[in-house]
């Protein structure tokens, strides 16, 4: 019979069973003997005690390990970092072309009183910073920085070395950066202010004004490294043969990408004196030295429109166009004011008008070709016959009662505005303002839009008093607005054989301007020559096909002969070029009534209540679109 015994039925058997092995051979070796029973039992205890403290130390041993790893992997980490952040400074330092700015060497006497050679280099850093500031042009320009300043210390064990010690070592070895130092020596009653840089000789200044010394270094610093911002600034502050000057002298020197900007402030400083002939070709070589140079383009278009060449505008803004695809498959990206010439002369108003929203949103609401364009905008607004728009961004244009541009060209949009309500007599007063501001001030009357005195002698005539009319035609130079208004005047005064002459004579003036073609249209309209008026406005629209007026003209000459399904397609058409013009809808809706549409016909005469509208058409609708 077997003696098998299951261990949970003996007391003895179950603590074996949970005993481990020593304390087991312990056990049984006492067994057979009960007085050695005690000092067995302290055995086992002290075993256990061991074996506890073995899993313990087995325990600190793993953290140990896992300690050691990630104590390695952040190493690694680091080193990884490191070399990300080297590899960051060295394209940082390949792709720079900062101007640095180091401290200056001064006498002791100058720190003494808080002028330490940090202070005088943080001055000259000022002026420079100033002048980038003043500089009124969208071409790239450098960073002007300090050589101490927004620096993050970070040493590398055991090299003894920083980051910035390496950037500065990086940058010197790779970037483009113009450094600059200097000195100030106090020669008794004079201070000597000497600059020196890594690209150009160093210049000495004497004087005993720290200040004024500060200021010629730093013009002298900055027309030496970019000396196309700086001829910017000159010409901007008004130092005119200054910027010529530098412009000749840097030319040679200058950057494939620099040229054509020297070329163009050149011009424009040219003109800024009123040579326009010379500043135009210094304009058209810098177009030829790079044809895709739009601000070139502009500027060509600018002198052309100040000699009164208007065909030559539009036909530089046309080779423009085609060289920029606008309107095509993938266009240049052209700043929007390079266009405002071209859209003005096409009279294409709602381009004219993006034109100048998309530049003023780019520039903080004042415009970059302009000191001022919100008065400019309100003119296309205004030649829109959007007269509450226009009127509204006058009250809204910052400066308008202090600035003698914004005065000015306020009053010729409300002198336009009056001319468009039949208000003959306020368009004269408003306009004389106009007159009378650039008379007296050159650069209110480079900048204002159309000529004036040839719009002051078109509101003289009709508020009845011509006598200085053919005066101001002859002040107010060769434009197509001159010869149209001519004619108009003499139309008023009964001189049909001469108005027709001066039509004609602004045909040939400008072919590709459609306001000559619209001015003939209305007066052969005022004879009751239909077909010859047509033929004109539909000339205008062929050279303007953006703009309203001639379509409008047209179907109201549709309208008269009964051809008032043709009306009602000119007035619908005009309608996306003039949306808000009162007179268009109230035409639109009599040829709707007259074709029996006369739900339609309602909702124009509606929409046209809505709209401004001469008082008297007002009046004339109130009646019927009461309900």
């Amino acid at each position: 019979m077997s003696d098998e015994r299951d261990p949970s039925d003996d007391p003895m058997g179950a603590e074996a069973a949970t005993t481990d092995p020593p304390a087991l051979a312990i056990a049984e070796a006492t067994a057979a003997d009960p007085n050695n029973r005690q000092r067995a039992g302290v055995l086992i205890e002290e075993q256990i005690k061991l074996a506890a403290m073995q899993r313990q130390h087995l325990h600190i041993q793993h953290i140990r390990d896992r300690f050691l790893v990630a104590f390695d992997l952040a190493l690694a980490f680091g080193g990884l970092v490191i070399v990300i952040i080297v590899v960051a400074l060295i394209w940082d330092a390949w792709r720079s072309r900062s101007v640095i700015v180091d401290a200056f060497d001064v006498p002791a006497s100058f720190a003494a009183h808080g002028l330490s050679g940090k202070v005088v280099a943080s001055q000259l850093l000022d002026h420079l910073r100033q002048f980038q500031d003043a500089t009124r042009t969208n071409q790239e320009k450098r960073a002007v920085e300090d050589n101490w300043s927004n620096r993050i210390e970070l040493r590398i064990p055991d090299a003894g070395i920083s980051l910035v010690e390496i950037e500065s070592l990086l940058h010197r070895w790779l970037s483009r950066d113009e450094h600059i130092s200097g000195s100030v020596v106090d020669a008794g009653p004079k201070l000597v202010f000497s600059v020196r840089g890594d690209r150009f000789p160093a210049r000495t200044f004497t004087g005993t004004d720290l200040d004024a010394l500060t200021v010629k270094a730093a013009e002298y610093l900055y027309g030496s490294s970019e000396p196309y911002l700086f001829s910017v600034y000159l010409s901007d502050q008004g130092r005119d043969p200054e910027a010529i000057a530098l412009a000749k002298s840097a030319f040679a020197k200058a950057s494939a990408t620099d040229k054509p900007l020297l070329l163009n402030v050149w011009a424009n400083s040219l003109a800024n004196l009123g040579h326009y002939r010379e500043g135009l070709e210094r304009a058209q070589d810098a177009v030829k030295l790079k044809p895709n140079f739009w601000l070139g383009y502009d500027t060509v278009m600018g002198m052309q429109l100040s000699l009164g060449e208007e065909e030559a505008v539009v036909q530089t803004g046309r080779g423009m166009e085609r060289r920029a695809r606008r309107g095509g498959w993938l266009p240049a990206r052209v700043p929007s004011a390079y266009w405002e010439n071209l859209d003005y002369l096409l009279c294409d108003w709602t381009a004219f008008h993006r034109d100048i929203q998309e530049d003023m949103a780019q520039s903080g609401g004042q415009g970059s070709e302009v000191a001022a364009d919100p008065p400019i905008d309100a003119w296309a607004l205004a030649q829109m016959h959007d007269w509450h728009g226009a009127e509204f961004e006058l009250e809204t244009t910052p400066a308008a009662d202090q600035d003698k541009f914004v005065t000015a060209q306020s009053a010729l949009v409300r002198a336009s505005i009056a001319l468009d309500r039949g208000d003959d007599s306020a368009a004269a007063v408003f306009m004389h303002k106009v007159d009378d501001l650039a008379s007296k001030d050159s650069a209110v009357a480079s900048e204002i839009v159309p000529p004036v005195a040839c719009w002051l002698a078109l509101a003289e005539t009709k508020a009845g008093n011509d006598h200085n009319a053919d005066a101001d035609i002859r002040r107010g130079g060769h434009f197509v607005d001159c010869y149209r208004f001519k004619g108009d005047i003499a139309d008023k005064r009964g001189d049909w054989d001469g108005a027709q002459k001066a039509y004609a004579a602004a045909v040939a003036l400008a072919p590709s301007v459609p306001a000559a073609y619209e001015s003939w249209g209305e007066a052969l309209a005022r004879h009751g020559q239909s077909g010859a008026a047509i033929a004109r406005f539909s000339q205008a629209h062929d050279k303007g096909p953006h703009w309203a007026d001639p379509l409008v003209r047209w179907g109201e000459l549709l309208g008269a002969g009964r051809d008032y399904d043709g009306a009602t397609k000119k007035f619908e058409a005009a309608a996306a070029y003039a949306p808000k013009w009162g007179h268009l809808y109230v035409d639109w809706g009599r040829a709707l009534d007259r074709l029996h549409r006369h739900a339609e016909a309602l909702d124009k005469f509606r929409r046209a209540l809505t709209l401004d509208l001469a008082p008297a058409e007002r009046a004339s609708l109130a009646a019927c679109c009461r309900n």
